[in-house]
């Protein structure tokens, strides 16, 4: 499955280097309340 324009970002949960280890971060997280573009 695709993601087209507009489309929100699928949920997931992933592993992100912090400067005290490895934290769990999930897509809202990162992403809610912003715009991106990306490209392949």
């Amino acid at each position: 499955m695709a993601i087209q324009n507009g489309d929100p970002i699928p949920n997931a949960t992933f592993t992100v280097m912090a400067p005290d280890g490895p934290q769990l971060r999930t897509t809202d997280q990162i992403f809610k309340g912003q715009k991106w573009s990306f490209s392949a």
